[in-house]
């Protein structure tokens, strides 16, 4: 129904313009927050995007912005959780971010890529490196970044036959 779209979307440019919107009650905006994330029903009529700008204006600091991640996780649906673990990383959760990466390993490259890089920062260099290793094996496209992190490894240990061998496979 055309008069219930045009509805919803003047609804949610009235809240957008709102300037104080994360000033009011945090349950409110949860209560709106798990409504916007649980009906599919905003995407069908057109209001995605609109949606998506007003759940972020919604949350105000870490903690608001974890609840929201954890309402995304929890609806299952894959846009949300890849949004729910961008929101992981961006606010500490490096855990949550992890166990997204590891479970959506797929044929990526970039992905295995960015787990290489948590498993680097948290200092586990050996799982870096087979993660890195099972990249090149399980993907075919954008592998840079990976040949590059086993090269700068390779290096760093003195593998110089390993370099060699892996540098020859590179080109």
């Amino acid at each position: 129904n055309q008069w219930e779209v045009d509805e919803i979307q003047k609804i949610c440019e009235s809240l957008l313009e709102t300037e104080d919107l994360g000033s009011e009650d945090w349950e409110l905006r949860k209560k709106v927050l798990y409504d916007l994330v649980c009906h599919e029903y905003y995407e069908r009529v057109g209001c995605k995007e609109m949606m998506s700008e007003l759940s972020e204006r919604l949350c105000v600091g870490k903690e608001e912005f974890l609840a929201f991640a954890d309402m995304l996780n929890r609806s299952g649906g894959c846009e949300y959780e890849k949004k729910a673990a961008a929101l992981y990383h961006q606010y500490g959760r490096e855990d949550k971010y992890i166990s997204y990466l590891e479970s959506h390993l797929k044929k990526e490259g970039k992905t295995y890529a960015a787990l290489v890089d948590c498993y680097q920062r948290q200092g586990n260099i050996d799982r870096a490196r087979k993660t890195a290793r099972q990249g090149l094996e399980q993907c075919r496209d954008e592998l840079t970044a990976l040949f590059i992190w086993l090269l700068v490894d390779a290096r760093r240990r003195g593998d110089v036959e390993g370099y060699k061998k892996l540098y020859a496979s590179a080109k």
